[in-house]
Formats: structure tokens, sequence, C-alpha cells
């Protein structure tokens, strides 16, 4: 359309700076960090973590995150304007392109495979969708997600409680959906 795509009613992102203060920023960190312990075998998935415990408390889990620094944030010049250079290259160039992506892909499939003795035997556990278990940090992790990505774009934030209602209607749509589509085969 010729157009600038952050035009009209799109907004474009803001990026966001981590802060330890920042409830929603710790909401993520504990919740992501809480099911991941679940996914790895280090908290039962049938057992809920006391209120007391130190993995729920944000002053004990900023005391650790605040002792981590960041990578560097590195920047890239890339061209938007979706015409020109490409355009005037031939075909083959395209491939080469492919095949750079296949070998950094393959390299780092052997880099995985390299690492498989050093990691022992790691099992990772599925973790099944319970909007009505407040003790398993899901629909945590849901509203601190999505309250973030409302901040970048200046959303409204959602409460847990709307979070949860909005959950709570995706998953039997989804069910519905699908029984639909399956009928139809």
């Amino acid at each position: 359309s010729g157009n600038p795509f952050w035009s009209g009613t799109k907004r474009f992102p803001q990026a966001a700076e981590f802060d330890v203060s920042d409830p929603t920023h710790m909401g993520f960190v504990i919740s992501t960090a809480n099911i991941l312990a679940v996914n790895l075998g280090l908290q039962p998935a049938d057992q809920p973590l006391p209120a007391e415990h130190p993995w729920r408390s944000p002053e004990h889990v900023a005391k650790i995150v605040s002792k981590l620094s960041p990578p560097a944030v590195v920047t890239e010049a890339v061209d938007m304007s979706g015409g020109g250079e490409d355009d005037a290259k031939d075909d083959k160039s395209g491939d080469s392109d492919d095949m750079a992506t296949i070998k950094k892909f393959e390299n780092m499939l052997k880099e995985l495979e390299s690492l498989k003795g050093e990691t022992g035997d790691i099992l990772i556990e599925a973790a099944d969708f319970e909007k009505d278990a407040d003790w398993n940090f899901h629909i945590d992790y849901i509203t601190a997600t999505s309250n973030l990505r409302a901040w970048n774009y200046r959303l409204k934030p959602a409460s847990r409680h709307q979070s949860k209602m909005i959950a709570g209607k995706i998953i039997p749509a989804l069910a519905t959906t699908t029984a639909s589509v399956t009928g139809l085969v």
C-alpha cells in the first residue's frame, strides 16, 4: 500500500527495562521460574508450594535477580524499505542464505548433542494447564505475560481475575473448535 507500517491505529511497541520493584516484572520471573521448576522436576506438580516458601517471595527472588547482569543489547541496521537491493539480486542469493541458515542450525544441533553428556538424565515434564489451581502459577504467568505485552503497546492491563476469566473461555473454545473440525473430517 506504500503506507508506513507503524501508522494509523498501529502502535509502535516500547521496550521494557527489567525493574525488580515492578510487580508485573517480578510476577513474570516468579511464575516462569516456578513453572520451569515443575517442568524440570524440582517441585512436584501435584504439591503446592507453601505460601511462605522463598520461591513465592518477591523479596527473595529480587535478591537473586539483582545479582545477575543482563546481556548487552546489540542493535542491527535493518532495511525495512521493502524493495531495492533484494529485487536486484538474482534468485541464487536466496539459496545461499537458506544454506547458511541450515548450516547454522546443524551447528546448533551438534552443540546441543555435545552437551548431552553434561546434563545427565534431565527429564522435562509437560505441564497440564489448570486455571482453577491458584497455586500452580499458570494464571500468574498468563497475567504477567499479557500485562507486559499490554505495557509494550500502551494498552490497559488486565487483572488476575480478568485473565483467569479470559483463559477459562479460550480453552473450551479451542476444544469446541477441535471437536467441530474433527466432526467435519
